[in-house]
């Protein structure tokens, strides 16, 4: 007969006051298996200071918040209707990023210069796919964010920093803003870092 999938099994540690095994006792510091979660499908997590987020494989957006006892899912509802591929957050920060497959991307929480933003907003002034060079990649640091177009550019925006931003200047960026300083160049990756203020990309080597 067809083959029947096992129940997708996910683990949690550390501070995290909702795991507990089913007798109720406290897994404190052993993986201890988070069932409710097991049944979403999930395709790709990252942990923020405050909570973790989820991505299911039918594009459905999932928070759990650390400070709830219980193994209860906030569902994203204003992304139910967006078919979303990747989702982003910086470990110890406070806003989260949400791309589609038409190559938008949404922002919340408290991360950029625009202050703190309670629903998921729809990221103006970023290439779309009209344009054929849409967002395929995104990423988040400690007050702002970068995301990555189809043809390699890196856009930024967000608290300034340290230069951090790659504009030349240590101001704030309301609005994504290209790198100049990488134009001719093909951006792969971009890695954002903390407060400090550092930011890493990689990009593909040509060899003729």
């Amino acid at each position: 007969g067809p083959l029947i999938p096992s129940p997708q099994e996910i683990y949690g540690w550390g501070l995290l006051p909702f795991t507990s095994d089913s007798s109720g006792s406290s897994s404190f510091g052993r993986p201890a298996q988070l069932e409710k979660f097991s049944k979403l499908g999930v395709v790709h997590m990252c942990v923020s200071e405050w909570c973790l987020l989820i991505l299911t494989r039918t594009g459905d957006v999932y928070m759990q918040f650390f400070n709830s006892e219980e193994q209860s899912l906030y569902f994203v509802e204003e992304l139910s209707s967006k078919d979303v591929v990747q989702v982003a957050t910086y470990h110890e920060g406070h806003h989260y990023l949400a791309l589609t497959t038409a190559g938008e991307v949404y922002i919340w929480g408290n991360g950029d210069d625009t202050g703190i933003t309670e629903e998921p907003t729809l990221v103006a002034d970023l290439p779309d796919m009209d344009s054929g060079n849409l967002v395929t990649s995104i990423s988040c640091g400690a007050g702002y964010s970068a995301v990555i177009t189809s043809n390699g550019q890196l856009y930024t925006w967000g608290k300034g920093l340290y230069g951090r931003l790659g504009h030349g200047t240590s101001d704030d960026q309301p609005k994504p803003k290209l790198v100049e300083g990488l134009q001719g160049e093909q951006v792969q990756q971009v890695a954002c870092g903390g407060i400090n203020g550092q930011t890493l990309a990689l990009t593909m080597s040509v060899y003729l």
